[in-house]
């Protein structure tokens, strides 16, 4: 049910998915995921992104975990 999900998980590079900025190494930078109707939790594995600079989730259904 996302509004804008273009590329997502299609066999195209993760860096040309809707919402997601890479560095010049190709990690995932920046994610701009806001106002897209998405609901649930927010997986650990959001962990493993380690040059993860910017986290866009507003406006969505997700509980946010704090401490």
């Amino acid at each position: 049910g996302w509004r804008r999900s273009d590329k997502w998980l299609t066999g195209d590079h993760h860096c040309d998915w809707q919402g997601v900025d890479c560095n010049s190494e190709l990690n995932v930078d920046r994610l701009y995921l806001g106002s897209n109707q998405l609901t649930g939790s927010i997986s650990e594995s959001i962990g493993n992104l380690k040059n993860l600079n910017y986290l866009d989730l507003s406006f969505n259904h997700i509980p946010i975990p704090v401490g």
